[in-house]
């Protein structure tokens, strides 16, 4: 699933001189890039931050639980391996152009969170960014879109791993959501982007 490659790199400066050789790890998959979604509803017509609704995924990530095996700089009391996220998939290889990247996002938004919903109401939210660009060239796309008013009982599919077993979904105000994130609570990097930047548009 994870790939490395190593690179023997030098830079090339513009007065014409260069650095030393060194070597540069990157790590990758083979469907590079990914794609997020904030699912979010409104309770009524205010956009208030306490009338905003987003669904969140509590998410398990095993690799989290292992973190107090590696050298950290903090102790940390407990482990965090469930993370509240919004949701988000891998954009395979069939997603070509921003109409396969859309599809993407609503496969997703279906199978992880059971929300039904077309294309041409799903929208870009900013522009895309590098979760980690130490060392994974991946980028990740970022979309909104509201629930329908209809759908009123969610039913995520999953992708039939142990992982997606114990998944659960719940709805946070977006006022919550910026408490949880103030006290620690919602650690994810794009849910945190995602929550902000759905503010700034609404």
């Amino acid at each position: 699933f994870l790939c490395r490659k190593r690179y023997e790199l030098k830079n090339h400066y513009h007065d014409n001189t260069t650095s030393k050789n060194y070597l540069h790890d990157i790590v990758y998959r083979q469907n590079l890039d990914a794609v997020a979604i904030v699912l979010y509803r409104l309770e009524n017509d205010s956009l208030s931050d306490e009338n905003i609704f987003l669904l969140l995924r509590k998410q398990l990530r095993p690799g989290l639980y292992f973190r107090n095996q590696f050298h950290i700089p903090l102790p940390e009391n407990e482990p965090q391996e469930f993370q509240y996220e919004i949701v988000a998939g891998i954009i395979e290889t069939e997603d070509i152009g921003e109409t396969g990247i859309l599809s993407r996002a609503k496969k997703e938004a279906f199978e992880e969170a059971g929300v039904i919903l077309n294309i041409e109401n799903i929208f870009p939210l900013g522009h895309p960014f590098y979760p980690s660009s130490g060392v994974i060239p991946e980028k990740l796309y970022l979309y909104h879109a509201e629930i329908p008013k209809d759908q009123t009982e969610f039913f995520p599919q999953g992708d039939g791993s142990a992982v997606e077993e114990i998944t659960s979904i719940e709805f946070f105000s977006l006022s919550q959501i910026k408490s949880m994130i103030a006290y620690g609570l919602i650690l994810d990097a794009k849910t945190i982007i995602a929550a902000y930047r759905l503010k700034e548009i609404l």
